[in-house]
């Protein structure tokens, strides 16, 4: 699904940063971001965003408007880097904006790095030393384009896009050093969308559960695009859990005709773009957003009532983790409690030794909403349900690492039940993810049943349904 020609260079990053049309409300920046990558999903979704209306007209025959016929989507696909191969066709053209120098082509594999705050290129092989070419006398972008429209590789990785190296001196949210630049990715969200669900579907799933997280993730994939754009950020989405995983170039038919199939269907209800919300597996207990991530001011979008939880049987049982327990220290786990709430500047900082750890409050469908940690000097503290989940798997803070916890120790939802002994906690759980919105698990069982991609997205986002938006 390569890009050729005109159209690759009318996709140049600098391209239009607001999607027209939409009605956005300005948000702060997020201070921590919903499970996704452990097993799924928002993974389609950060925990901040905008409640997005897309047109003024709303949902009309079942169509939310976009002016865009093929929007186009900022994928952060580096962060920091300080040198990064370039590859794919045998040439690339080599360009900064706004300098006035002309655009150099290279044969590759290349290797670019910053060097004085200048972009250097050195070819690689036998003749690694034999020719650098240093470009712009400033330190800021420099795009990569394939020559004759083929793919460009990052790091072995093809992608279907258009990159751009951007020094992180640039960056709106500041930089990390002169020496260190991000890699963006400016793609087609048709594009993008099949190097998503390989990422985050299972190999070989059903056509239907694909065609149902095709249409989640592009609702995502606008959602935060929107409300990045409205922020003046340089960059949409991450490739990581923090906003859905993302891996590039794909051939798998399967994920690209569950695409192209669902092309510009989003999850919609009453005029408004629903952030639509993934995981792995919800265990038989749905989440609710409005539990999970913030509501206030700029977060009202998680209040939205399709992804609230609702009552309603998800067949996941056949998840691996569907059920599931694990035994940890309790000085471990106390060491990883304080390190998270230390990072958030939570007074649970001062726990000293836990004495329980029970449930406090419960959503609609019974599943726990927070819970409350009681110290054994009768102190007690409150956290949410996906807090204490991030926070039992805390890595501890950058000067003070904690030892890496291994899949199988890891707590992977928030559904739980801790019981202490001595120094042993036995931690038992339900499902994988935060199970808000859609259960992937779930979604495969009953694809299997028959059930079509866009009857899915109704079914686990009650109230609303798939719509087109382009």
């Amino acid at each position: 699904m390569a890009m050729h020609g005109a159209r690759r260079r009318a996709m140049r990053i600098g391209i239009a940063g607001v999607v027209a049309g939409l009605a956005l409300g300005l948000v702060s920046c997020q201070t921590s971001w919903p499970w996704k990558g452990d097993g799924g999903g928002s993974s389609g979704g950060g925990d901040a965003g905008v409640a997005t209306t897309v047109g003024s007209r709303g949902i009309l025959r079942d169509r939310l408007p976009l002016d865009e016929k093929d929007p186009t989507l900022r994928a952060r696909i580096a962060e920091g880097a300080t040198s990064v191969d370039l590859g794919g066709p045998r040439f690339v053209i080599l360009s900064v904006p706004g300098r006035g120098e002309a655009p150099v082509t290279v044969r590759t594999p290349v290797t670019v790095r910053v060097e004085a705050r200048q972009w250097v290129i050195t070819p690689m092989g036998a003749s690694r030393t034999a020719l650098q070419r240093r470009l712009a006398p400033g330190f800021d972008y420099l795009n990569v384009e394939a020559v004759g429209g083929g793919e460009v590789s990052v790091n072995n990785q093809r992608y279907p896009g258009v990159i751009r190296l951007m020094g992180r001196d640039t960056l709106a949210s500041g930089g990390a050093g002169s020496g260190s630049f991000d890699v963006i990715e400016e793609v087609s969200v048709e594009d993008y969308l099949p190097g998503v669900i390989v990422k985050e579907m299972l190999p070989g799933w059903h056509l239907q559960a694909y065609r149902a997280q095709a249409i989640a993730a592009r609702s995502y994939a606008l959602h935060e695009r929107a409300r990045k754009r409205s922020l003046g950020s340089a960059f949409d989405v991450e490739v990581t859990e923090q906003s859905q995983v993302y891996g590039g170039t794909t051939t798998d038919p399967a994920a690209i005709e569950a695409v192209k199939s669902t092309r510009g269907l989003v999850v919609g209800a009453g005029g408004k773009l629903i952030r639509a919300y993934y995981s792995s597996t919800c265990g038989d207990r749905a989440g609710s957003a409005r539990d999970t991530w913030p509501t206030g001011p700029g977060y009202e979008f998680n209040l939205a009532e399709p992804i609230q939880a609702h009552e309603r049987v998800c067949p996941c049982e056949r998840s691996p983790r569907y059920r599931w327990s694990v035994t940890r220290s309790k000085r471990e786990l106390e060491d990883r409690i304080r390190s998270f709430a230390a990072d958030r500047g939570m007074g649970l900082r001062d726990l000293k030794e836990i004495s329980e750890i029970k449930a406090s409050s419960y959503n609609t469908v019974g599943r726990p909403a927070r819970y409350q940690i009681v110290g054994t000097d009768g102190r007690t503290w409150e956290l949410s349900a996906e807090d204490l989940r991030i926070g039992c798997n805390h890595p501890g803070s950058a000067g003070a690492k904690l030892p890496a916890i291994e899949f199988k120790d890891r707590v992977l939802s928030g559904d739980i039940a801790l019981n202490i002994t001595g120094d042993t906690v036995i931690i038992n759980g339900r499902g994988f993810g935060h199970a808000v919105g859609m259960c992937q698990y779930g979604a495969q069982a009953l694809a299997n049943q028959g059930m079509k991609g866009e009857d899915i997205i109704e079914r686990y986002y009650e109230g609303a349904k798939a719509v087109r938006a382009y």
